[in-house]
C-alpha cells in the first residue's frame, strides 16, 4: 500500500494526463508505480530455484505482473566443492596456535586504528602461511588462500550455524593455554579470521557474465552460494 501511495504521489508532480505537457505513455500512467522499476529481494521465496512465489508476491507488493526472466534464483555448491584446492607451491600453512594468534594480532594493531580493509585481510590470511619468497606469497590471491587453508575450512563449518566465540576458540585451538591472556589473544584472532575471511568473500568473488546475468560465487556457513 504505501509504495502504491508512493506512485500516486509521485504521479501528482506530472503534467496532467492527455495534455500537451504529459510526455508518460499510457503504460507508465497505467503501472501503479510509473517509471519506477521495482526491485525486491528474499531469503525466503523462490525455493530450489522455482520462482513462482516471488512472482505472485511481486504482483501483489508491486501491483504489476513481472516475468520469469525478471527473477535472479540462488543455487549452492558445498563447501567442499568450491574450497578444495591445493596448497600452492612454495609456501606451507601454519597450524592456529597462541603463537600464531600472537603475531597475527599484534600485525593487525600495528596497521593503525583506521586500516584498509584489503591491508587487514591480507595481514590475517597470509599470516596463517610460510613462505620462504614473500613476494610469490603476496602474489597469491587471498580467496586461494583462504580456501586452501583448513582453518578457515573448519571456521567456515563451525559457524554453519549461531557459535559463540568461546566456542570457536576451543574448536579452532584445541589443547592450548586456557590462561585468560592466552584466550583473550585467540578470541581476538578469531574475530579477525571471521571479519577478514567475510571480506575476502566479497572482494575476490568470482564473476562471470552470461545471456541470463550475472554469475557470482562465494563461501558460506552452508556452502558456496551462487547468484545467477
Amino acid at each position: 500500500m504505501l509504495l502504491r501511495r508512493l506512485g500516486l504521489a509521485l504521479k501528482s508532480h506530472w503534467a496532467p494526463r492527455g495534455t500537451d505537457g504529459d510526455t508518460h505513455t499510457h503504460d507508465e500512467w497505467e503501472r501503479p508505480l510509473g517509471r519506477i522499476a521495482p526491485v525486491g529481494t528474499s531469503a525466503t521465496l523462490g525455493d530450489k530455484g522455482d520462482p513462482a512465489a516471488m512472482l505472485a508476491f511481486d504482483e501483489t507488493i508491486f501491483g504489476e505482473t513481472l516475468g520469469p526472466d525478471a527473477v535472479v534464483t540462488e543455487s549452492r555448491l558445498s563447501l567442499e566443492e568450491w574450497a578444495y584446492v591445493e596448497p600452492p607451491d612454495g609456501i606451507t600453512a601454519v597450524a592456529p596456535t597462541t603463537t600464531v594468534a600472537t603475531e597475527i594480532t599484534d600485525a593487525v594493531e600495528r596497521l593503525g586504528p583506521s586500516p584498509d580493509p584489503q591491508a587487514l585481510a591480507a595481514t590475517v590470511l597470509r599470516g596463517l602461511w610460510l613462505a620462504e619468497d614473500q613476494a610469490a606469497l603476496a602474489a597469491i590471491p587471498l580467496v586461494r588462500l583462504a580456501k586452501a587453508h583448513g582453518a578457515v575450512r573448519d571456521l567456515v563449518r563451525l559457524t554453519a550455524s549461531a557459535t559463540h566465540i568461546d566456542d570457536l576458540e576451543r574448536a579452532l585451538f584445541p589443547g592450548e593455554s586456557p590462561a585468560p591472556a592466552s584466550t583473550d589473544v585467540r578470541r581476538r584472532f578469531v574475530i579477525d579470521l571471521v571479519a577478514r575471511s567475510a571480506r575476502t568473500r566479497w572482494s575476490c568473488a568470482v564473476h562471470a557474465c552470461s545471456p541470463r546475468g550475472m554469475r557470482r560465487s562465494w563461501p558460506s556457513a552452508n556452502g558456496c552460494g551462487t547468484d545467477r
